[in-house]
C-alpha cells in the first residue's frame, strides 16, 4: 500500500503475475491494466500486458502495449523481441526483420536468457 491507503503499482502487479500463473487471463488483463493506468511508465507491466493480450490472441492490441513499452525503453531488448516475433507470425518479414535486428542490437548474452527467449532469439538471428 502507498502512504495514502491506495494500492500501489507492486501491490496490483504482484497479484496479476500470480493470477496468470492461476490460468486466469482475463482477470490477469484486468489488474494488469489497473496497475498500468496507475504507473503508465511501468515497463515490466508492459511487457507482462502485451505477453497476455497475443497469447489471448489480440494482436494489435499487444502490439499497442508493445508500442507503450517502447515508449517507456525504446531499447527493451524483450519488447523488441516480441514485437518482431508478432510481425513474424503475421509473416510480414520486413518489419519482423526490422524489430529483430534492433531486438539483437540490445540482446544480452545468451547464456543469461531462459529457454523461450534464447529460441526467440536464434529466430531473430535467422530472419
Amino acid at each position: 500500500m502507498s502512504d495514502t491507503g491506495a494500492p500501489s503499482p507492486v501491490d496490483i502487479h504482484s497479484p496479476a503475475m500470480r493470477t496468470l500463473a492461476g490460468a486466469d487471463p482475463a482477470r490477469a488483463l484486468t489488474i494488469l491494466k489497473r496497475a498500468l493506468e496507475l504507473q503508465p511508465d511501468n515497463l515490466s507491466a508492459w511487457l507482462n500486458y502485451a505477453g497476455l493480450l497475443r497469447a489471448s490472441g489480440d494482436v494489435e492490441a499487444a502490439l499497442d502495449a508493445l508500442t507503450h513499452a517502447l515508449a517507456v525503453e525504446p531499447r527493451s531488448f524483450h519488447a523488441l523481441l516480441m514485437k518482431g516475433s508478432i510481425f513474424d507470425r503475421q509473416g510480414d518479414m520486413p518489419k519482423a526483420g526490422r524489430a529483430y535486428a534492433l531486438a539483437l542490437l540490445f540482446a544480452p548474452p545468451i547464456e543469461q536468457l531462459d529457454p523461450p527467449t534464447q529460441t526467440a532469439t536464434a529466430r531473430a538471428r535467422e530472419v
